[in-house]
């Protein structure tokens, strides 16, 4: 972000307003965020213009689904990291697979979301026709309900994604940011929400208790990761479009 005399001198001009305050802690309490309840009976459906620099009249169609009202245990964090890459992480993964290779739109969005406490998992579609909406609706809800009840993920595919969440914890790339502003904002999905910093970038621990759980004797075929997402996506009524 410049310089280093840059910084330092634009540190000094922010430490002129903000160095002799003090934190309020009655603010901080009121101003902490709460938990939204679980409490959709059923499916919510939404539309919304959206701005476009190109005439188009088709439809940006995404589902999403609230995954908790509770803090997560970090073991089940790194379970969603993994739920995510076999679903929808590779041209293979069998999800994305399903979307890519049909006609109903043109560009895949969403993903697992985990910037507040409560955590969304998204999918959809751009250029989808008005015709083709509920059509892919349907196909993703058969799509990940025949993984589910069907085979399943292939050894090498859990192999492969538990690999790439590992390499993905240790390596923590920062991509075009410098370091040590990506790792303040990895701190922050934590800190804001009154939880040790710290956690957000600590994993060795975390990561074993993880293994544990995955290498648990009733998680034969994947079964833990399958009663995640019948959980939280097939059975799950927290859901909007």
């Amino acid at each position: 972000y410049g310089p280093p005399n840059f910084v330092g001198e634009g540190l000094k001009i922010i430490d002129e307003y903000v160095g002799s305050t003090d934190a309020n802690l009655d603010i901080m309490k009121a101003a902490k965020p709460l938990w939204q309840p679980l409490n959709f009976e059923s499916p919510m459906e939404e539309i919304h213009s959206f701005p476009s620099i190109v005439e188009d009249e088709n439809y940006h169609v995404m589902i999403t689904w609230l995954i908790n009202d509770k803090p997560l245990e970090r073991h089940i964090e790194f379970a969603w990291y993994a739920i995510e890459y076999l679903l929808l992480g590779t041209p293979d993964s069998i999800l994305r697979n399903a979307l890519e290779t049909s006609p109903i739109g043109t560009e895949i969005i969403g993903g697992l979301d985990t910037t507040y406490q409560q955590w969304t998992f998204s999918v959809g579609m751009k250029g989808v026709y008005e015709k083709h909406v509920n059509a892919l609706e349907k196909l993703m809800q058969d799509v990940i309900k025949k993984i589910v009840d069907g085979p399943g993920f292939t050894e090498d595919q859990h192999k492969a994604a538990l690999n790439t969440v590992e390499m993905r914890i240790r390596d923590q790339s920062t991509g075009d940011l410098p370091r040590g502003v990506s790792l303040f904002y990895r701190s922050l999905k934590k800190w804001n929400y009154g939880v040790d910093a710290k956690e957000a970038l600590s994993f060795a621990d975390d990561w074993n208790n993880f293994k544990l759980w995955n290498n648990a004797a009733d998680n034969v075929n994947s079964k833990r990761y399958f009663d995640l997402i019948r959980t939280h996506i097939i059975d799950n009524p927290q859901r909007s479009q």
